[in-house]
């Protein structure tokens, strides 16, 4: 469930066996068309949030929760190949959204690429 007073899960569907089942539950996020990683020529950053383009990346998480983001960079680490040959196996994509999009996710690996580097290039900004 979301935080009091919130719906659960904006752009997400939970997923499972049924909702008395919690623990069976999976999060299938969608709607990426503002994500820099599908760079869609109409998307537009919120005015809220400081980047010129929606490939522009800005931490927005909670400084209290900076551990589990550097847990959650860790993963993503471990699974980098995996992940960036996914591009590879969509039928009838563009060559050319995925060479952006691989080139997206390296930019991404390689802010991630250490704690140090997750650190100093995301946390840095949290959210107090």
């Amino acid at each position: 469930s979301g935080p009091d007073g919130k719906d659960c899960c904006h752009n997400t569907k939970l997923i499972g066996a049924g909702k008395e089942l919690s623990d069976d539950l999976v999060p299938v996020p969608y709607d990426f068309d503002y994500s820099g990683l599908v760079n869609a020529p109409y998307a537009v950053p919120p005015d809220s949030v400081p980047v010129r383009t929606v490939r522009q990346r800005r931490y927005r998480g909670f400084c209290a929760h900076n551990g589990q983001a550097l847990a959650a960079a860790a993963e993503f680490r471990a699974k980098a190949d995996e992940l960036t040959a996914v591009f590879t196996e969509i039928p009838g994509l563009d060559e050319n959204a995925k060479k952006s999009a691989t080139r997206f996710l390296a930019d991404f690996f390689k802010d991630i690429s250490d704690d140090t580097s997750v650190e100093k290039k995301l946390l840095r900004d949290c959210r107090k």
